[in-house]
């Protein structure tokens, strides 16, 4: 198992050189993409040769270490694509196809809630059902098939785990100009002071009436863009909204606080007029 970790960790470190010493971001992509693949080959190989001493471990490896290494492959192909497609596309079409590309993970997380739910919530009860070889069926239909082609080196879920890393490291990948403008104009960032809980009620309420990008923007989206705004950080937020949905009485507390709140003050200033 010490080989897999430090594979893994040394894939890491030259892509963290990797970012600071290659600006061009197509460049960059191009060449994690090198790394990445010939990491993935190598641990192939290890997977075939030594296999795994216990179950435990080839869980680990398959849940944690391999969809690792295979999001960040799967997230500099896509960003990879976008960086080609600037030679010849206006603004407005790489606007489109990052659209796009949002789409397709929106669409796979909706394919795969349950999955995608049990996995962000680090559960563990059916690890053995999604994260050792032994354990294949039939095929499920929105994953993807060509994941069973190399039984040797996939698990049923693995391909799946992999895209949810993929889709937050997309995310991140894309507020990351806004950061960079938020920090610029906030050298000390705005703190969120009320519970977390609250926040998580506010980004549902936003998702759901479409107040950003016309309900466009996935929750994970605005999460990561309120963690940078308001210096947060948001874990278990799926988790935080299923408490919502089972709260007795009054579930939106927050928001309606708001609502009344804001109706005091404008009464208020009726008031002094």
């Amino acid at each position: 198992m010490e080989y897999y970790k430090a594979t893994a960790k040394q894939l890491y470190e030259e892509l963290e050189r990797l970012q600071y010493s290659e600006n061009n971001v197509s460049n960059r992509a191009s060449h994690a993409i090198q790394l990445i693949s010939r990491t993935m080959q190598l641990l192939r190989k290890a997977v075939q040769e030594r296999g795994f001493e216990r179950e435990e471990d080839e869980i680990e490896f398959f849940k944690h270490i391999k969809p690792q290494i295979n999001g960040h492959l799967i997230f500099y192909r896509h960003i990879f694509d976008i960086e080609a497609k600037r030679i010849a596309y206006t603004e407005e079409e790489i606007e489109h196809c990052i659209t796009e590309k949002k789409r397709h993970f929106t669409l796979f997380i909706k394919e795969n809630l349950e999955f995608v739910y049990y996995y962000q919530n680090r559960y563990t009860h059916l690890d053995k059902q999604y994260f050792v070889r032994d354990a294949f069926r039939a095929p499920l239909p929105h994953q993807n098939t060509d994941a069973f082609h190399d039984r040797e080196f996939t698990t049923p879920y693995d391909h799946l785990a992999a895209k949810i890393v993929a889709k937050d490291l997309f995310y991140k990948f894309l507020i990351k100009p806004l950061r960079e403008k938020i920090e610029n104009l906030a050298p000390t960032k705005i703190k969120w002071t009320a519970s977390k809980a609250s926040l998580v009620e506010l980004i549902y309420a936003l998702q759901y009436t479409g107040s950003i990008e016309n309900g466009n923007s996935s929750v994970k989206e605005i999460c990561l863009l309120f963690e940078e705004i308001f210096d947060v950080k948001l874990k278990d937020v799926y988790s935080t909204f299923r408490d919502i949905q089972l709260r007795k009485g009054e579930r939106a507390r927050y928001l309606n606080s708001l609502a009344n709140t804001f109706d005091k003050k404008l009464e208020e200033s009726e008031d002094f007029k």
